[in-house]
């Protein structure tokens, strides 16, 4: 007769980690940023989150002739031959408050530096009409902040098996 033993049960846990950070881009003397072209970008300094180089492009003009009406901003993975799952919020920000309101939020998505698409966030090309723009709270004195929050998934946390009572 074959002898019975107990299965014990066992148990590992999952956790996600992330890491957070913001960058805030300040334009000032927009006006004389108008006339750039389409196509034509300013790019924030480099910043650092979660392990990565980034930076925010901003389009006075629009990034394509079809959206030449619109500002565009866009957050770009730097690091070179790099993959990475991240998220972010483009804001701009009220110059009278110094608040801001979310513009443009990108879900969790893996960022590619070799794709020339998937380097960056989002994928419309159409962040704002200027007229918009140009009457609103967030743009006062010539002056325009773009304020970017970046979250970045590291990899998964995984405890040491144990037994489970």
């Amino acid at each position: 007769m074959p002898r019975q033993t107990l299965n014990p049960k066992t148990v590992s846990t999952c956790t996600a980690e992330t890491e957070h950070g913001n960058h805030v881009f300040e334009v000032f003397d927009y006006s004389q940023h108008r006339g750039m072209g389409t196509g034509e970008y300013i790019r924030s300094g480099i910043f650092f989150v979660g392990g990565y180089d980034r930076a925010i492009r901003f389009y006075p003009d629009g990034m394509r002739e079809v959206s030449k009406d619109y500002i565009a901003v866009y957050l770009e993975l730097l690091s070179k031959d790099t993959k990475v799952r991240a998220s972010c919020d483009l804001r701009l920000v009220d110059q009278s408050t110094g608040l801001s309101a979310p513009a443009t939020k990108v879900g969790l998505r893996t960022f590619d530096s070799n794709n020339n698409i998937s380097r960056f966030a989002p994928h419309v090309d159409k962040f704002m009409n200027r007229s918009e723009l140009e009457a609103s709270v967030y743009l006062h004195g010539d002056h325009l902040t773009i304020h970017c929050i970046v979250t970045v998934m590291k990899d998964p946390r995984v405890s040491k098996t144990e037994l489970f009572n």
